[in-house]
C-alpha cells in the first residue's frame, strides 16, 4: 500500500507532548479525542476573521509544497515520479499545523 497512517511513529512525540504540554496535543490525536479537541477548535476554525489570518502563511507552505514536489521530481529517473508522496503530505501538514500554530511566518 502506497499510504499508511503515520500516527503511530508519533507516541513518543505525543507522550513528551502530554509531559510538558498540551499545545501541540490536538496534531496528533486520534479518535474520541481528537473528535473533543476539534469541536472546541472548529468553532474558531469556522469564522472567516480568524481564518484570514492564516492565509499568509499557508500560502507560503503550499508554495514550499510545490517547490520540493518539483526538485523531487526533477531529481527522478523518469523526471516525473515522486517516490514518496505520503511522506511529503505528512510533512507538509506538519509544517502547516506548526506554522498556524505557532504564528510562524518566513
Amino acid at each position: 500500500m502506497w499510504f499508511h497512517d503515520k500516527s503511530d511513529h508519533l507516541s513518543s512525540f505525543k507522550s513528551l507532548i502530554q509531559r510538558n504540554s498540551n499545545s501541540l496535543l490536538w496534531f496528533c490525536s486520534t479518535g474520541p479525542e481528537w473528535y473533543r479537541i476539534r469541536s472546541v477548535l472548529n468553532p474558531k476554525m469556522l469564522k472567516l476573521q480568524e481564518v484570514s489570518a492564516f492565509a499568509p502563511i499557508v500560502h507560503q507552505v503550499v508554495g514550499d509544497l510545490l517547490g520540493r514536489v518539483e526538485l523531487l521530481r526533477s531529481r527522478s529517473q523518469d523526471q516525473a515520479t515522486v517516490s514518496d508522496l505520503a511522506a511529503e503530505l505528512y510533512k507538509f501538514g506538519f509544517e502547516g499545523g506548526s506554522c498556524c500554530r505557532f504564528r510562524l511566518y518566513r
